[in-house]
Order: structure tokens, then C-alpha cells, then sequence
């Protein structure tokens, strides 16, 4: 007899959760990924010069949400000695994607860019078989979106990784030229994947 949990739809939060343990399994040890993490998207040096917050790598510690950092559903990077270090981030949603969470998660990204412009930020839209229109209209901030039907289907499991993957390998790259290695040449390349075949 089928458990009563396995026959109700899944949701957003149960989505969530499937998609960090398959991220923390198929990334491995050298990378963390995190769920409902805080990241700061605003430092103000204020009249006695100091720091606001007063600790921006820990931006819980003294702030209310809302006020310099803002949470986002999952974060992918790197455990350093100083803290966590974010190379992407990804807000998720679950079969009900509307206009208002691309602009939203659009200004999260330029926002949190401000602070860390190596982070790569991203949509996973699960239940969905394809990205809506709407997000290539509104969309100014995010890097890339990804729409996973089935997230027990290992080929869109894969893609979503290898996604991910590439834009870990992205962020490093950009951390590196923020910190002064010289570049030689600089490729945007937008990859679009047909969910049904075109004529």
C-alpha cells in the first residue's frame, strides 16, 4: 500500500529540499550548499565610520530581515576560513511562477551583484516543463533559469547540475578577475535548450 505522503503533489519547500541534496551529492565535499541562507545586498560606512552591518559576515547577527541582507532559497560556494563565500545562488519556484518573482528575484540579483559581482544567480522553476515568456521580458539581474518537470528524471537532474556546475566555474573565473587577474577576452554565451522541436 502506496504511503499517503507519496500521493499528495509535491511542493515548493519538498522541491527545494530534493534539489540541495542532489546539488550537495553530485557537487561533492568542496563545495556547500545551503538552504534559506542570508546574504547581505547593502554595506553603509555611517557617521562614526563604521561598518553597517557591523559584522557583513554575519549579517543575521545584528539586523532584522529586509535591512542589508536578504534571504535567498538556496546558496551554493565555498566554506573559507572567514565564513561562507557564495558563487551561486538559486530562488526556487514550484509550479507557480508569475511575473512578480522575476522582478523580484531580478532586483535580489542586481542587489546582492552589488556586493559579491562574481555571484552567478539563477531560477529553477520545478513541476514546469519549459521557462514562461514573461521571464525573458522582465528579466534584467538573473544569469540563468532552468525548468525541471521531474526532478527524479536523472536527465533533467543532470542538467540542472551541469548547469550549475558551469556557473560555479563562471564565478570563479569572474572572483579571479575581481581580484586582479589580467583577462584576455571576455564571451557572454546565452545557451538555449528547446523543451519541444522546433520547426
Amino acid at each position: 500500500m502506496q504511503d499517503v505522503q507519496e500521493l499528495l503533489p509535491m511542493g515548493e519547500e519538498e522541491f527545494r529540499g530534493k534539489l540541495v541534496k542532489i546539488l550537495q551529492e553530485e557537487l561533492g565535499s568542496g563545495y556547500s550548499v545551503k538552504e534559506k541562507v542570508y546574504l547581505i545586498y547593502w554595506v553603509m560606512i555611517d557617521r562614526n565610520l563604521e561598518y553597517r552591518p557591523k559584522d557583513p559576515k554575519n549579517p543575521r547577527k545584528d539586523i532584522r530581515r529586509g535591512e542589508y541582507a536578504f534571504q535567498v532559497d538556496i546558496a551554493v560556494g565555498e566554506e573559507r576560513s572567514g565564513g561562507f563565500l557564495p558563487l551561486v545562488v538559486i530562488e526556487v519556484k514550484y509550479e507557480s511562477f508569475h511575473t512578480h518573482d522575476v522582478l523580484a528575484y531580478s532586483e535580489k540579483a542586481l542587489k546582492h551583484k552589488a556586493i559579491y559581482p562574481y555571484v552567478r544567480y539563477g531560477l529553477v522553476d520545478g513541476g514546469e516543463d519549459h521557462i514562461p515568456l514573461k521571464f525573458f521580458i522582465h528579466n534584467v539581474g538573473l544569469d540563468f533559469a532552468i525548468a525541471v518537470k521531474d526532478i527524479d528524471n536523472r536527465e533533467e537532474r543532470q542538467s540542472l547540475v551541469n548547469t550549475v556546475k558551469e556557473q560555479i566555474e563562471v564565478a570563479r573565473n569572474l572572483l579571479d578577475v575581481f581580484e586582479g587577474i589580467k583577462v584576455k577576452a571576455y564571451v557572454a554565451r546565452t545557451l538555449i535548450q528547446w523543451s519541444e522541436h522546433r520547426s
